[in-house]
């Protein structure tokens, strides 16, 4: 059993406990986090969902939901271990966003991770995850408009590609 703190619109939290799978009420957001993880090359990680999920088979970045009593950034970091076994201290933070996805009202924490590892190096998680792989910016909106990435990643792709790609934080100064 799953438990979530929920938020407001504004991130603040409601004082509320809530399990999984129990419908929210209007106003209500569940917090999830959300890290692009960046190797040298400017390629993204992408790790395809379990088909036993919602959206299964799709491609996303790495994230989930942040449980009760748990922050942002350390959720983001226990999500990269779960799924890749990626141990990562710096993530640079892009933002904090509203998503109604279908039935999901989310409030989303999303990072970057600058990281040069082999797909083949991770650990995936087998109830979450099936492969993953490196892909270049370019294929990610042909991937996105023809259904195969996960809708949440699509969504922040497309709203922090830049800062994602050019973020200040250079590779020298990490």
């Amino acid at each position: 059993m799953e438990l979530w703190d929920l938020y407001d619109k504004h991130g603040k939290p409601l004082g509320i406990v809530h399990r999984r799978g129990v419908p929210l009420l209007p106003g209500q957001y569940h917090p999830v986090t959300a890290v692009f993880t960046v190797n040298s090359k400017n390629s993204i990680l992408l790790t395809r969902r379990h088909p036993d999920k919602s959206n299964g088979g799709c491609w996303e970045v790495t994230g989930g939901c942040i449980r009760a009593g748990e922050d942002p950034l350390t959720a983001a970091r226990r999500e990269l271990w779960e799924e890749t076994g990626i141990r990562a201290e710096t993530l640079l933070p892009l933002g904090r966003d509203l998503a109604v996805l279908p039935g999901d009202p989310v409030l989303c924490w999303s990072y970057v991770l600058h990281l040069d590892i082999a797909a083949k190096q991770l650990t995936l998680q087998k109830n979450e995850v099936t492969d993953a792989r490196w892909v270049s910016p370019d294929l990610l909106e042909p991937l996105y408009g023809a259904g195969g990435l996960e809708p949440m990643t699509g969504w922040l792709w497309r709203k922090y590609r830049d800062r994602i790609l050019f973020c200040p934080e250079s590779w020298e100064n990490l």
